[in-house]
């Protein structure tokens, strides 16, 4: 930030790279740097950690779903994140939070020094599977977005091993993926099948066929209507273009098989079994 660069500029003991700092702080179109970098191209300044603190910005939390159902385990915490990588020059960047995920989940060697990250948990008052739910339900979702519908998965596994559960209804899921090797958890969701967890996968691998999952919402327009018109309820899970899309899918697909008039109707009515997180 122009304010920490003009501190920095400060510090410099070399008269050139103050004044190149304190100019770069006024420049509005300068290089994108780190303060790593900054940091060795001044090798004259060395401010001292606590002041240049002040002057960096508070990280925010990182929010991922749980993936784990307590039920089966109340002591696991399972979560999907993507590491997000970026090209800075030809510099390659890392996400604070992702990279550091990334790195403890590959260590091999035990740490002198273990890091624990503050974790706490921010509850979800609406995205939630009702327990033993009769109805239909139909997730939607793709990459990592599988998440939370993984562990609702894993709920109804649970449920179906107890009794009642021959009136729970059927769970059918959209799933986009780029090709087979981003088809996270595809074990275990393909057991899931097989064990009558999951009644219907419908999988899009955009960057094998070209299509994504509103497409293939579009392309299963009649089960799709004939489940919600039977009290099904969607659980969508992305991005808040990702949810557009998926809004917009489900017109289209009522508008098909109900008409211009009363497609739109029922998708209204619907609002409240569309839950998104």
């Amino acid at each position: 930030s122009p304010n920490l660069l003009r501190i920095l500029s400060q510090y410099a003991t070399d008269p050139i790279q103050s004044k190149t700092l304190a100019s770069m702080a006024t420049t509005s179109n300068r290089a994108p740097l780190d303060l790593l970098d900054i940091l060795k191209q001044f090798d004259s300044c060395k401010p001292p950690l606590a002041h240049v603190l002040e002057y960096l910005p508070i990280q925010k939390c990182r929010y991922y779903s749980i993936s784990t159902c307590h039920l089966e385990d109340p002591k696991k915490i399972q979560i999907c994140f993507n590491v997000v990588q970026w090209m800075q020059g030809e510099k390659v960047m890392k996400g604070i939070a992702s990279d550091w995920l990334r790195s403890q989940s590959q260590r091999t060697i035990p740490c002198d020094v273990p890091s624990y990250p503050p974790i706490f948990i921010r509850p979800s008052d609406q995205f939630r599977l009702t327990p033993n739910d009769p109805n239909p339900i139909i997730f939607v979702c793709m990459g990592t977005g599988i998440s939370p519908l993984l562990a609702f998965l894993r709920q109804r596994r649970y449920e179906l091993q107890h009794p009642n559960a021959s009136n729970l209804g059927p769970i059918w899921m959209f799933y986009g993926c780029k090709d087979d090797d981003h088809f996270w958890h595809r074990q275990e969701i393909e057991d899931m099948i097989s064990n009558g967890v999951l009644a219907k996968l419908i999988l899009s691998k955009s960057k094998i066929h070209g299509r994504h999952v509103q497409d293939e919402i579009i392309a299963h327009a009649s089960s799709v209507i004939k489940l919600m018109q039977s009290s099904g309820s969607i659980y969508a899970c992305g991005s808040q273009e990702f949810i557009a899309g998926t809004r917009r899918a489900l017109l289209e697909a009522a508008i098909s098989q109900l008409g211009i008039m009363e497609g739109p109707k029922h998708v209204t009515s619907w609002n409240e079994r569309f839950l998104v997180d």
